[in-house]
């Protein structure tokens, strides 16, 4: 399995245009995805730039989905905070929705049943760059159980809304470890997703955190104009 990462990562210019990794493959026409049975892990937040959802971006380009994944809240949004979400059939494409948060800890994790007519899993999340934010854990899981199948995985990265220099707060003691801190991160991680899910050093990606028994890890990025840095929260009396 090779995990696909679309990094929010990127050292041009500021008055370049951002583009999400969702905005990315829209600008390809989901070139990447023809003739490829699709599952899709996402929320209401996934939408490009003209605020125009990832479910709905994929009937246009006829993108095959077999199946839908929804983290906590479900697919739209529309379940309440920490409430459990049943599986269902998702009304706009027909394709039946796996929900990733019910009661317990089993259900938070895909099933290899799930994957086995998938060639390729599409993780689309908003992260908040807080550790307690459950959906990187979500994605991860994801990756953890797409590493033992023939699915490949690419995770569609956006930037760091708190951005992505500054650090803060304690780090998860091991031991307490939970779904809103499943790993040793600091409160305010810094990261994005994609970034979440990899390690680099000096000669690039080393392995996957997230996923250390898939065969390859690797990062598609460059391409948009996001820094970490260049958009700090200003506070405004």
């Amino acid at each position: 399995m090779v995990v696909a990462t679309m990094s929010a990562a990127s050292t041009a210019r500021l008055n370049h245009p951002v583009r999400t990794g969702l905005d990315v493959l829209v600008d390809e026409g989901f070139a990447r995805l023809r003739g490829k049975r699709v599952a899709v892990l996402a929320h209401s937040a996934s939408v490009d730039r003209n605020l125009v959802h990832l479910l709905d971006r994929c009937r246009e380009h006829d993108v095959k989905l077999v199946r839908l994944f929804g983290p906590e809240h479900g697919v739209f949004g529309d379940a309440q905070d920490m409430a459990h979400v049943e599986g269902h059939k998702d009304r706009r494409t027909g394709v039946d929705v796996v929900s990733l948060y019910g009661p317990t800890r089993e259900s938070l994790f895909l099933q290899p049943k799930d994957l086995a007519d998938v060639d390729v899993l599409l993780c689309d999340l908003q992260d908040v760059g807080a550790r307690y934010y459950n959906f990187a854990y979500t994605v991860a899981f994801a990756l953890r159980e797409a590493a033992g199948s023939a699915t490949q995985v690419l995770v569609i990265d956006r930037p760091n809304p708190i951005d992505g220099i500054h650090v803060e707060g304690n780090v998860v003691d091991p031991h307490f470890g939970s779904f809103v801190g499943e790993y040793p991160l600091a409160n305010r991680h810094g990261m994005t997703l994609g970034e979440l899910g990899v390690q680099r050093d000096g000669d690039g990606v080393r392995f996957g955190v997230w996923a250390p028994n898939a065969a390859a890890v690797s990062v598609i990025g460059d391409f948009n104009g996001w820094k970490p840095g260049a958009h700090p929260l200003v506070e405004h009396a």
